[in-house]
Formats: structure tokens, C-alpha cells, sequence
């Protein structure tokens, strides 16, 4: 052997335990990487925050004619770039495509993919889609969701939650814990936990009954005024009133404007053996909303419960009422407080409230209310005239 061969070889024999312990490092720090559960990555890439935010949020998506596909309010929009989804503070969706009936959504919060396709809304969610007229006339809807989470997919126009949900819609309302709705199959899949009642018929298909001291009515435009210990009644509705001008609206319901000292006001709840009765100076109700209004020592009670203010607001619908504490418009009467700018209320224990609505506060089935004079009817399809005398 030379010598130059016997000098790389004394060398390699040399860094030989060197090298033993190189590859002993590496292949241990490639059994590590192996068994090693990964752990948190602190070069920034998995954070969720957000790129872009937005105030007082407004945006529109149009079709290729101009025309208006969906509309998004909300106050707050933020943009998250990880997953380029955008997340909404309050936000009202409307989805407006032209051959789909109109569907509103609010909410408190609200996450919308980034290629938009999905929409996940929490927090009292409600979801309206408009009526719907077919070619024979015949109209369906409003359909009304309400719960704490919906998913929607406006391309498939599907609606799905896993939530308890109430469906709402003139025919009646459905409960249920999860539901899959597809509006263009016209289907709604109901999962668990289902109940739900029909309404009665509802009271703006039957006839207008009223009676005064004297009347003046337009058989044509079928509006009319009545003085003198009014009494306007349709279906479960009646009012009690010095004065109501009174207007019979397109769909058959009745809206009205009416004095009193007092004037009363009662309507039947929907789906509850109960009425919902309103005491003040001047009313005006809206039937086509089912919306009443009631100014000046206004008292609002609805089973045991009642709310007393110088204005209530009450949607039969809902069944939200609203009270402003606004000034007195006269002094009070002899034995009457003043009620002032405030808004006095009371709600019962539950319990108390249910029995006192079946069996009354001395352990009795209450007294039905006394029935009024015979009255003149109001056909919803027909003229608006008194009945003949007989």
C-alpha cells in the first residue's frame, strides 16, 4: 500500500468514533421526529385573526341583468384571511332571487364561507320566506323560522339546523328539534321531538259584525265610521269603543281606529285557550299585521300578566309588546294616579297564572262575557251594508 493510501486510512480509522456518534444523532433525532406528537407552531400560520373589518357593513350581489341577488346589513363585518371565511355582528340577509320567493334572515351573529356558498346563523335567528301565489290564485305563506342556529344554502335554497326550531305559517305552527327544509321541493323534513296545532280558522276569514248609536259606511270603498257605544267584532276580535273608523282590508281582515273613555280592546291567542285584552284612550290596530297600538292610560294584559303605560305597542304575531314612558296628555281623573313617563308592569309566578286561567281567582270557572245586541254583519265577500229588518 502506498503511502498516501496509508495515510486516508489511518485517518478514516481516526474520526471513525466520530462518525459513529454522527450517525447515532441523526437517526435518533429521526426516531424522535417520528413518535413526536406535533406540537403548536409559532410562525403565525395558524392563527385566526382577522385581516380586514368593516362598520355599518352594507353589500349587495348582483345577477348579470343588475338585478339584486342577496343584500347584507350587518354592524360589523370582519374578514379572516387562515380561512377566508367573514364573520357579521347583527346581521339582516335578504336573498332576492328573481324566480325564488324573497327569504329574510336576522340574527345576532352570523359565519359566511368563502366562496359563499354556506351561511351558519346563531343567536334568535328568524328566517321569513315571503307568500308564495301559484297560477290558480292560490297563496302559501309566510313561512317564519325562528331558533338558535340555522344553516343556509341560498344556491340549493335549503335551510337546515340541528336545533329546536318553531315553523310558523297562517296554517299553524310546528315545533321540532332539528329540520331540513328544501324550498324549491317544497319539503320540510322534521327530525325529533315534532308537535305542533293548527290554528282555528283564522279570524279574518269570517264576517265583520258591528253596532253603534249611528254609522256612516261606503258600501264601495268599505270603510266606515261609528259613533256611540260602538261594538266591532270579527271572528275572536271585538272592540268597544265612543268612536272607530274601520276599514275592510283586502284579505277580509279589518283594521281600525278607535276613542274611548276607555275603549277596550280583546282578541284570542293563538294556540292558548286565552285572550289577550288592551284598555286605553285611543287604539289603532292593523289587521292585516295583527299590530295594535294603544295611546293615553294604556293598560295591555295578557293572561294574569299586564303592563300599564301612556303607549304599548302589542304584535299578536309575535307576541312582543313594547311600552314608552311618555307624558300625560290630560290631568287625571277624579281617583285616578297620574301614570306620567313610566312604565308600570307585573307578570305573575307561571303557576299561579295558569291555574288562575282555568279555574279564575276564587277556585270557579269564570263568567263568559255578556253577548252583545244581534248585530249588522259584514261579509268579507260581499257588500258592506246592515242586514234587512225583519
Amino acid at each position: 500500500m502506498t503511502s498516501r493510501g496509508q495515510t486516508w486510512l489511518d485517518r478514516l480509522i481516526a474520526w471513525s468514533p466520530v462518525l459513529l456518534l454522527g450517525a447515532l444523532a441523526a437517526l435518533t433525532y429521526w426516531l424522535n421526529a417520528q413518535v413526536q406528537v406535533a406540537g403548536p407552531s409559532f410562525d403565525g400560520s395558524g392563527r385566526h385573526d382577522a385581516d380586514i373589518f368593516v362598520d355599518n357593513f352594507k353589500a349587495f350581489n348582483l345577477d348579470k341583468d343588475g338585478r339584486i341577488r342577496q343584500a347584507l346589513v350587518a354592524k360589523r363585518a370582519q374578514h379572516y384571511p387562515d380561512d377566508d371565511t367573514t364573520t357579521l355582528d347583527a346581521p339582516e340577509i335578504g336573498f332576492t332571487d328573481p324566480e325564488r320567493p324573497r327569504l329574510d334572515v336576522t340574527a345576532d351573529h352570523a359565519k359566511i364561507t368563502g366562496d359563499r356558498e354556506h351561511a351558519y346563523f346563531e343567536g334568535h335567528v328568524k328566517a321569513v320566506r315571503e307568500a308564495t301565489t301559484d297560477a290558480g290564485g292560490k297563496t302559501e305563506g309566510p313561512v317564519t323560522f325562528v331558533s338558535e342556529f340555522l344553516h343556509v344554502i341560498p344556491k340549493e335554497d335549503r335551510i337546515v339546523t340541528d336545533r329546536p326550531v318553531t315553523i310558523t305559517d297562517p296554517r299553524g305552527t310546528i315545533n321540532s328539534t332539528g329540520l331540513e327544509y328544501d324550498n324549491k321541493a317544497k319539503t320540510l323534513k322534521l327530525k325529533s321531538r315534532v308537535s305542533g296545532q293548527l290554528q282555528e280558522q283564522a279570524d279574518r276569514d269570517k264576517p265583520i259584525h258591528y253596532q253603534a248609536d249611528t254609522g256612516d259606511v261606503n258600501v264601495q270603498t268599505k270603510v266606515g265610521t261609528l259613533l256611540g257605544n260602538v261594538i266591532l267584532t270579527q271572528g275572536t276580535l271585538t272592540i268597544r269603543a265612543d268612536k272607530i273608523v274601520f276599514r275592510q282590508n283586502a284579505d277580509n281582515s279589518v283594521s281600525a281606529t278607535a276613542w274611548g273613555n276607555p275603549l277596550t280592546f280583546r282578541e284570542k291567542r293563538d294556540q292558548v285557550d286565552e285572550y289577550y285584552e288592551g284598555v286605553a284612550q285611543r287604539a289603532e290596530y292593523d289587521g292585516q299585521k295583527r299590530f295594535l297600538e294603544l295611546f293615553d292610560r294604556a293598560l295591555l294584559r295578557k293572561g294574569a300578566d299586564e303592563i300599564r303605560s301612556n303607549y304599548i305597542s302589542y304584535n299578536a304575531d309575535t307576541e312582543f309588546f313594547k311600552a314608552e314612558g311618555r307624558p300625560d296628555t290630560r290631568p287625571a281623573a277624579a281617583g285616578e294616579s297620574p301614570l306620567g313617563a313610566r312604565v308600570r308592569g307585573v307578570f305573575q309566578p307561571q303557576k299561579d297564572a295558569n291555574k288562575d286561567d282555568k279555574t279564575g281567582k276564587n277556585g270557579k270557572a269564570p263568567a263568559p262575557p255578556p253577548k252583545p245586541n244581534p248585530p249588522a254583519p259584514l261579509k268579507p265577500e260581499g257588500a258592506l251594508s246592515p242586514e234587512p229588518a225583519k
